[in-house]
């Protein structure tokens, strides 16, 4: 071979990948990586947020305004009705594209209204309940819890969708605009008012999540799914995969409930102040939590597109370690001065309960990996008991000994319940529950449609032949 040819064969060989742009090729890590970047971002820019909240208005409103975007994002929740699960799991089947719009649109606007219906009984009912809630009774306050329940509702269903794409960088974009309009439009109480409220932080809050939602249907517009009137064929089809969202509703609920209820049961016993300390310390652990968070979404995402869940959960499993572990490490050594980022007062009562929450940050990374790969094979009773065991323990634990322990016992108690999810895991694991006996993934029950169950099952039959 002549030096002409061989150099240019040299020059038509393929530069080789850089680590990142090799790992943004596998879509597990690709669409992880955007989950937790999304999380991270708004973290950032949220600290921000609560540190010109924390300077300008009194703790006792800030204590009260968190405890109430808390209450209403798990209303909006709850009242979800596990459409953005349902979209991860759904979507990628869809073959027609007005049956795939139809779906979309009559998920989004049923769980919207669902949402709001919930949000007025919870103004009604929650300050006879809660006395520290009574200030729901304004009725500003009011109209802006209402309307939180339904654009908290609306934000789950429009991420779900970017999920189930695999196109998690519009849910970081759609994140990104609601964290950076919402910190914009807190400036103008500050300025306008001389001592603002409550109802000044909640209405920011709102009016960035309404922006943030036309932004990401804009998005989703140039991904090829269109908003639309929903039809009664459209209601139809969503009321057929009933039991799938059931099943998928629960599970996330109950992993959900703690990080919701616990601002709820620290205002209820402790009061306001309390629970400021208690959500600032909560927000900076959740940099810890969305780690395994997005990665165990990312692999269920990966399942419902008939990815080897086998090799996808050992690369899940490696990058949480390589990512929390030092991420841990850092926040065991500075916790006391990060909080006193935001005052000193929050550094004292916090400090203790930011590590503990690092400590239990590792042991719920074990059952995030295992609930992302059990809600991809469809087992979706055994991650809804799992999920409600934990929630039971933290939640039901922190009840009991709050008033004793003060707010540590929030989190030795979430610690402690993440530990028992680790034993679960374990037990699973070495029983041989998670795979079949030939090492693959166990068949998934794809949707209570029986034209597509029975598709699915001439497909697994074929395998076979």
């Amino acid at each position: 071979m002549s030096p002409r040819a061989s150099s240019r064969q040299r020059r038509a060989r393929p530069a080789p990948l850089g680590p990142l742009r090799a790992a943004m090729r596998l879509s597990l890590l690709r669409n992880s990586g955007f989950l937790m970047g999304t999380t991270v971002m708004t973290s950032a820019l949220g600290y921000a947020y609560w540190l010109i909240a924390a300077h300008h208005w009194s703790s006792a409103s800030v204590g009260f305004a968190a405890g109430a975007i808390s209450t209403f994002t798990l209303v909006g929740f709850v009242f979800s009705l596990g459409v953005a699960p349902a979209y991860v799991r759904m979507l990628p089947r869809f073959t027609d594209r007005s049956e795939l719009d139809q779906f979309f649109s009559s998920g989004l606007v049923t769980t919207t209204a669902a949402s709001v219906v919930a949000g007025v009984l919870v103004v009604l009912l929650l300050p006879t309940w809660a006395p520290h809630f009574h200030e729901l009774r304004q009725p500003s306050i009011a109209a802006a819890f209402v309307a939180g329940c339904g654009l908290s509702t609306t934000g789950v269903a429009l991420d779900g969708c970017f999920v189930a794409l695999r196109r998690s960088s519009g849910q970081f974009g759609r994140n990104l605009a609601f964290a950076v309009v919402k910190m914009a439009l807190l400036v103008g109480p500050v300025l306008v008012l001389r001592r603002p409220g409550a109802a000044s932080i909640l209405w920011t809050w709102d009016a960035a999540l309404f922006a943030s939602a036309i932004l990401a249907v804009v998005l989703l517009e140039r991904l090829g799914m269109h908003l639309a009137v929903p039809r009664r064929s459209g209601l139809r089809r969503l009321f057929v995969h009933r039991h799938t969202m059931l099943g998928y509703q629960v599970g996330s609920l109950g992993a959900s409930l703690p990080p919701f209820l616990f601002p709820a049961l620290v205002i209820g016993l402790l009061g306001t102040r309390q629970n400021a300390y208690v959500y600032f310390t909560w927000s900076i652990a959740g940099i810890l939590f969305t780690v395994s968070t997005s990665i165990g979404l990312a692999l269920f995402a990966e399942g419902s597109h008939r990815e080897d869940l086998r090799r996808q959960s050992k690369l899940a499993a490696k990058t949480m370690a390589l990512v929390l572990v030092p991420l841990t490490a850092v926040m065991l050594v500075l916790a006391g001065r990060i909080l006193s980022l935001f005052g000193h007062e929050y550094a004292a009562h916090g400090t203790m309960l930011l590590r503990i929450f690092a400590v239990g940050a590792l042991a719920d990374a074990v059952t995030n990996c295992y609930v992302g790969v059990r809600n991809a094979q469809h087992r979706l009773v055994e991650v809804a008991t799992l999920n409600f065991v934990v929630a039971a323990i933290a939640v039901g634990g922190s009840a009991v000994f709050l008033r004793s322990w003060g707010i540590d016992a929030v989190g030795w108690c979430w610690a402690v319940a993440q530990l028992v999810g680790c034993v679960w895991v374990a037990v699973m694991v070495g029983r041989g529950a998670v795979h079949g006996d030939d090492g693959t993934p166990h068949e998934l029950d794809l949707v209570d449609d029986p034209n597509t169950r029975a598709m699915s099952m001439t497909s697994a039959a074929a395998k076979t032949t």
